[in-house]
């Protein structure tokens, strides 16, 4: 999927891109979570005959249309069931099912999803205009577009309930001269959606199908643009099944290998979080810890109310920072060729975040890579040691992580690791040491780590087991415990993004990318197991195919009860 999954990642903690192909310039956070909980359904199409859509509304008021007639004469279209929502609608025949759940064709793209009204974006403050409203049955749809010269995107969004059903059509060529009458509104009169039942995500069971993970990785590679693809599902002390597929750089046979090494982007914000824990247990700081107590005696400009600001806050997106509001997202990409010690490169940063009013109420959440840019900063100043020594002495070197380092993985001009692949650049692969590699570096503390497989499992390990109350880990249980708990009024944690199930537990997860490489991650402590899935391409392509890895990984660890996933 592309339009809508863009924006449920927008919404749900904020991407490194510029929103739909660069049409928001301000949408610059390293990466994001995953928001809402898979559905291990997938789509299903029978062909139907669908009559002439009605013109396009030309006023501001909305017009009732009638219900579609199957058996009218008409454009033909394909009756779609979108199991995942529990709803209905139809696609232009000859449209194909995407790996994520959506339909595409040469011309467009077209998006069926669902999602509570708190999570949603703000449209207008994306670059959308408000261009109509249409009316089918007793639902009203609001209109949006988006014109970016060569692709024309359109949003159709009602709400039901606390819930808002969505309908991103994206178009390109001479699709985009009547995409309203000819694919969005016959899909939004035909709309028709059930009652969303409550799932719950499970890794409890025996894998429900005797295929290898292999035969799934494979199919994901093969069916998507993705390069390469790698999926481990593993419990507290070891792994369950794991499987690689595809090449380490497009239009080279070089194949990956299952200990190579990708980045994981904001996947490292939990490692953030987990190496401020080890300070707290040394009596050194505490959550509660403020910018000021650190920072107050060198930052004589220090803002009083960002003064005031706790590691918590920060580590929690609710300290009042907005990157882009600030005007501190460019710093992501335009300080790639900064060559100063990259503790004077986050000192900076970190004085320009702290030195100007809060952008927004503390306790609101804005996710923000500043924030743990910052947070590098206030432990560089505590130790006199740079972040990177910290992360890698501290966690890498305690858990035995022999496999993960800082920035682009491999060798510049070599092919010894897989390659990062622009997703703003429809996935054109990017020399390790090359200029367009990476972020800018001071991010580190953001989401600026690498790792195998395997010693990425052997942090997640430690945290599941810690999660479930373990004594013996880097850090304490009462540290773990402050780990996994939201902000108020928020779903996000200290490097956690916590989703509560229909039975009160919790599945923690996290997607990261530094829009070359993309990764995710799902943990269930009460099953006692999580998976994660790595590939170097960026989120924008990835971010569907990821979605259906996690679906069917769930779906292939449904509990023997049979509890849906």
């Amino acid at each position: 999927m592309k339009t809508w999954s863009r924006l449920q990642t927008l919404a749900a903690g904020g991407v490194a891109l510029a929103v739909i192909a660069g049409a928001c310039s301000s949408g610059t956070a390293t990466d994001t979570f995953a928001g809402t909980m898979p559905s291990a359904a997938t789509p299903t199409a029978v062909a139907v005959q669908e009559p002439e859509p009605e013109a396009p509304v030309e006023t501001q008021v909305p017009t009732e249309t009638p219900a579609p007639d199957p058996a009218a004469d008409g454009a033909d279209t394909i009756q779609v069931s979108i199991d995942r929502i529990n709803a209905t609608s139809v696609v232009p025949a000859g449209w194909e099912q995407t790996l994520g759940g959506g339909f595409e064709s040469d011309s467009g793209t077209l998006e069926f999803d669902a999602a509570p009204a708190g999570e949603l974006p703000d449209l207008v403050e994306l670059g959308f205009d408000p261009i109509d409203q249409r009316v089918a049955g007793d639902r009203t749809w609001d209109l949006y577009s988006l014109d970016l010269g060569e692709v024309l995107v359109y949003i159709a969004g009602a709400e039901v309930g606390d819930l808002v059903y969505v309908i991103a059509l994206e178009v390109t060529g001479k699709l985009a001269e009547d995409a309203l009458e000819s694919v969005l509104f016959p899909a939004i009169d035909a709309f028709e959606a059930g009652e969303l039942s409550q799932q719950s995500i499970t890794l409890a069971g025996s894998p429900a199908s005797d295929a290898d993970l292999q035969v799934l990785v494979d199919q994901v590679v093969d069916e998507s643009d993705l390069p390469a693809l790698g999926v481990t599902v593993f419990d507290g002390d070891g792994i369950l099944e794991s499987a690689v597929s595809g090449v380490r750089r497009e239009g080279d046979p070089t194949p990956v290998e299952p200990d190579d090494r990708f980045s994981i982007g904001s996947n490292a914000k939990a490692m953030t979080a987990t190496l401020v824990a080890t300070f707290v247990d040394e009596g050194l700081i505490s959550w509660d810890t403020t910018v000021a107590d650190i920072y107050g005696d060198v930052l004589a400009d220090l803002d009083d109310t960002m003064g005031q600001v706790t590691i918590r806050q920060l580590l929690t997106h609710t300290a009042g920072l907005d990157d882009a509001a600030a005007g501190l997202d460019r710093y992501i990409f335009e300080g790639r060729e900064d060559e100063r010690p990259l503790i004077d490169q986050r000192a900076e940063i970190a004085r320009m975040a702290l030195t100007r009013p809060p952008q927004h109420a503390a306790g609101l959440h804005v996710y923000s890579n500043i924030g743990y840019a910052t947070v590098g900063a206030l432990l560089e100043k505590l130790t006199g040691t740079p972040f990177e020594e910290l992360l890698q002495t501290r966690i890498f070197d305690a858990l035995g992580m022999d496999g993960c380092g800082f920035f682009a993985p491999g060798t510049p001009g070599q092919l010894d690791q897989p390659w990062g692949h622009l997703d703003y650049r429809a996935g054109e692969p990017v020399d390790p040491g090359g200029p367009d590699a990476e972020l800018s570096r001071f991010a580190s503390p953001a989401g600026l780590v690498h790792c195998s497989m395997a010693d990425w499992t052997r942090f997640l390990q430690s945290q599941l087991r810690g999660f479930q109350g373990s004594e013996t880990e880097i850090v304490s249980v009462e540290a773990f415990e402050a780990l996994r708990t939201p902000a108020p009024g928020t779903e996000y944690a200290l490097g956690w993004a916590v989703l509560v199930q229909p039975d009160g537990s919790s599945v923690l997860t996290h997607t990261g990318s530094n829009l070359r490489f993309s990764a995710q991650v799902w943990l269930a402590p009460e099953d006692g197991r999580g998976f994660l899935s790595v590939t170097n391409l960026g989120v924008d392509l990835a971010v569907g195919p990821l979605g259906y890895v996690a679906e069917a990984v769930f779906a292939r660890y449904a509990s023997d009860a049979g509890t849906p996933s």
